[in-house]
């Protein structure tokens, strides 16, 4: 028992080399494969997991109390957010700001924007993400207007994960739906990428759109011509002449955030105040034109007793 005891402190000193070696791998694979130190990781997934549901809960105060005060809603998710960039602020300075993230403002959008999406769809409103295209023979870009020449007489669009649905409408009905609603299009110009080849070079100019005017050119030829816009203030979008086809990829996202009481709201979906009672009946028409043959997108307060016999193909 003596030879054991003494034996030991000489088993620590052999292993002690083992140990300090085991702390030196520790430490060399605190990075992840971004070079982000993985303590300040966890310190910003719990930040962002604490400010959904803080979100969540301030959504669901909203779903039991119709007559709840919008600023009150708002006040409590600026709240949220005041605990979400403390608990940041928290994670950079006690691991260096340099060795977390450089994603925070990312994280902050799109746990927001997750947020919004799941109230709605508690709400029972389906959260889509929308894209559109619109293809064209060619196309010029000019410090106001943007023009589609020879444009396609159908309008593509597809949803995000998880619907994975896409479909097209008649570009005159896209057009004609453009005003619909009291926050729609109009009222919140959706942002466009616009992209082709000009001298030899793929380009893309991001702007937004406003006022899109159909112009007869021929005989089955038409132009679509939109007001465009910078994305933001003080800035020049650079003039485009394209050398041949032309794309078109517009976010629709607003088209199914409803507005909050006494707000227009936004085509940002995480600055849209949701609850079962405040889905604008407005928004049906353009719903129910691109889903007549997918109803079960619908919300249900859309009456898809519009939708007609015989609209949609066999099968559907």
């Amino acid at each position: 028992m003596r030879r054991i005891l003494l034996s030991l402190p000489f088993l620590m000193l052999l292993l002690a080399p083992v140990a300090n070696a085991d702390r030196d791998d520790d430490s060399d694979s605190a990075t992840n494969a971004a070079g982000v130190d993985r303590r300040c990781e966890a310190k910003m997934d719990r930040a962002a997991g604490r400010y959904a549901r803080c979100l969540l809960k301030a959504k669901a105060h909203v779903a039991r109390d119709q007559e709840q005060d919008v600023e009150e809603t708002r006040e409590a998710e600026a709240e949220c957010r005041e605990d979400f960039d403390g608990a940041v602020a928290d994670a950079q300075a006690r691991h260096q700001e340099e060795n977390c993230t450089p994603f925070v403002t990312q994280m902050e959008q799109r746990t927001a924007s997750y947020a919004e999406a799941m109230a709605l769809e508690a709400a029972g409103v389906p959260a889509l993400e929308l894209l559109v295209v619109q293809s064209a023979d060619g196309g010029e870009l000019t410090e106001s207007t943007l023009t589609l020449s020879g444009v396609s007489d159908q309008t593509g669009w597809f949803l995000d994960r998880p619907f994975r649905f896409a479909e097209q409408i008649a570009i005159e009905e896209f057009v004609s739906l453009w005003d619909e609603g009291d926050n729609f299009f109009a009222a919140d110009p959706p942002n466009a990428n616009f992209t082709c080849e000009a001298d030899g070079e793929v380009v893309n100019r991001v702007v937004t759109l406003q006022n899109p005017v159909r112009i007869h050119v021929g005989e089955d030829t038409w132009n679509l011509r939109y007001t465009a816009h910078p994305t933001e203030e003080g800035t020049a979008t650079p003039s485009v002449s394209c050398d041949g086809p032309a794309q078109l990829f517009l976010d629709l996202i607003a088209a199914f955030t409803p507005p909050s009481a006494g707000s227009l709201g936004s085509y940002s979906i995480r600055s849209v105040g949701v609850s079962r009672g405040n889905f604008h009946s407005s928004y049906c028409p353009f719903l129910i034109s691109l889903f007549k043959c997918s109803p079960h997108l619908l919300p249900r307060t859309c009456d898809i007793g519009l939708i007609l016999p015989g609209q949609c193909p066999p099968g559907f």
